[in-house]
C-alpha cells in the first residue's frame, strides 16, 4: 500500500484530500505546515507528497528545497490557488513532479496521484532491474578477471571478502574470513613484509598501495596476486578503515617470467655470437647491438645505442636502405639478403651481408632484427 503525505495548512482542504485518498485505499499521513511536513517525510518515508505552496514556517518551495538537501527523492505535487499560477513555473523548475489547482475535483486528484505512483513504480522497477544487471555484470567480470573486493572497518574490527577473494585464498565464504595470522602465513617472507609495511603506511598516513605478492593459499596452490588498497575516511577526515581489490595474476606472472627467461636466453646467444646482431626501431635507431661489433667494426656497443644506422652505411648504399625502410620492405616478412659497405672505426669499409626480419609484438611497435 502506497503512503501519501498531505501538507496543507487549511484544515478543511487537508481533511477533504485525506478522505478521498483513504477511500481509494491509500495510507495517508498529514502535516499542517512545511516544518511538520519535513519531519513527517524523514520519519515515514512516504511514496508521494502533496503540498500547498503558501504555508507558515516552511512554505511549499522551502519544503521541497529541504527535502532535496537531505537527498530525499520523493515525488512531489504542488497544490496551488489560482492566484499562485504564475509561481508554478518556479516550483516545476525546482523539481516538482506535478501540480493541482484549487479548488480541484475528486477525479482529477485521484488521476494525478495514481499516474504519478504508477510512473514511480515503473521507475523503481527499471532501477531495480538495472542494479541487478549491473551487479551481475560486475560479478561475472570480476570472476572472469579473477578480481575480488575486500574491506576492513577499524571501529568494529570487521573484514569483508567477496567470493573472488575467498577463491584466491582457497577459503569458503561460509566459514568467514580467516584470522590475520593465517592470512599472513600464506605469503612468502618477502611478500609478507611488503604487505605489512604497505598496510601500516596506509593505516597511519593514508598512503594507497598497489603491490604484487607471492603466496601459497590454504589449498596449497601457489599464486601471484595483485593487491590494491586505499584508506576509508569519516566526515572528520579520519582514517576509519581500508578497502581495495585483489586479483589473481598467476597466469600473467608466469607468462612474464617465461618471456623474461626467453629474452635472457636470446640476449646470451646474441652476446656470444660472432655474427653482428642488431635490434632496430622502424626508423633504424639501434635498440640493441651485440658485442661482436667490437671485433667486426672496432666500435663499442654504447657508441651507437639510440642512434640511427645511416652514419655507418656507405653513401652509395644509403638511397637503397632509406627507400627500403620508407616502403616497409622489412616489415612483413624475412627480406632477402642484402649487402652493404659498413664503415670500420679505423675509416675503411667492410662488406657485410644482412638478413632482416620484423618482430611483431602486440603491446609494442614493430621492430626490426638484423643479423
Amino acid at each position: 500500500m502506497s503512503k501519501i503525505l498531505v501538507v496543507e495548512d487549511s484544515k478543511n482542504i487537508r481533511e477533504e484530500i485525506c478522505e478521498i485518498l483513504q477511500f481509494e485505499g491509500f495510507e495517508v499521513i498529514w502535516a499542517e505546515n512545511g516544518a511538520q511536513g519535513f519531519e513527517q517525510a524523514k520519519k515515514e518515508s512516504p511514496s508521494l507528497i502533496i503540498s500547498d505552496i503558501s504555508m507558515p514556517k516552511l512554505n511549499g518551495y522551502q519544503l521541497l528545497t529541504e527535502l532535496q538537501k537531505s537527498n530525499m527523492i520523493i515525488p512531489f505535487i504542488f497544490l496551488s490557488g489560482k492566484t499562485e499560477l504564475p509561481d508554478l513555473r518556479k516550483g516545476m523548475n525546482m523539481g516538482a513532479d506535478d501540480y493541482l489547482i484549487k479548488p480541484f475535483n475528486t477525479d482529477e486528484l485521484i488521476k494525478v496521484v495514481k499516474n504519478k505512483l504508477k510512473k514511480q513504480q515503473l521507475i523503481k522497477e527499471n532501477i531495480d532491474e538495472l542494479v541487478e544487471e549491473n551487479e551481475y555484470s560486475l560479478k561475472e567480470a570480476g570472476r572472469m578477471a579473477k578480481i575480488g573486493y575486500w574491506r576492513y572497518i577499524k571501529q568494529t574490527d570487521t573484514v569483508f571478502w567477496s567470493e573472488a577473494v575467498h577463491q584466491i585464498y582457497g577459503t569458503s565464504p561460509k566459514e568467514g574470513v580467516p584470522e590475520i595470522d593465517i592470512i599472513l602465513n600464506c605469503f612468502d617472507k618477502k611478500s609478507r613484509i611488503l604487505l605489512i609495511e604497505a598496510t601500516v603506511t596506509l593505516s597511519t598516513n593514508g598512503v594507497p598501495f598497489d603491490i604484487e605478492l607471492q603466496m601459497t593459499n590454504l589449498k596449497n596452490e601457489k599464486r601471484w596476486i595483485r593487491n590494491i588498497g586505499e584508506p576509508i575516511y569519516n566526515d572528520r577526515n579520519e582514517i576509519i578503515g581500508r578497502r581495495g581489490v585483489s586479483q589473481d595474476i598467476t597466469e600473467q606472472k608466469l607468462i612474464r617470467i617465461e618471456v623474461e627467461k626467453t629474452d635472457e636466453m636470446y640476449r646470451l646467444l646474441a652476446d656470444h655470437s660472432n655474427d653482428l646482431i642488431c635490434l632496430h626501431e622502424p626508423d633504424s635507431t639501434f635498440k640493441y647491438i651485440s658485442p661482436s661489433i667490437k671485433n667486426l667494426l672496432g666500435y663499442e656497443q654504447s657508441e651507437f645505442l639510440g642512434k640511427q644506422v645511416f652514419s655507418l652505411i656507405h653513401k652509395d648504399e644509403l638511397p637503397f636502405l632509406k627507400k627500403a625502410i620508407k616502403e616497409k620492405v622489412f616489415r612483413s616478412k624475412i627480406a632477402g639478403a642484402n649487402t652493404f659497405r659498413v664503415r670500420h672505426k679505423n675509416g675503411y669499409y667492410v662488406w657485410l651481408e644482412f638478413l632482416t626480419l620484423s618482430l611483431i609484438h602486440i603491446s609494442e611497435p614493430t621492430r626490426l632484427l638484423s643479423i
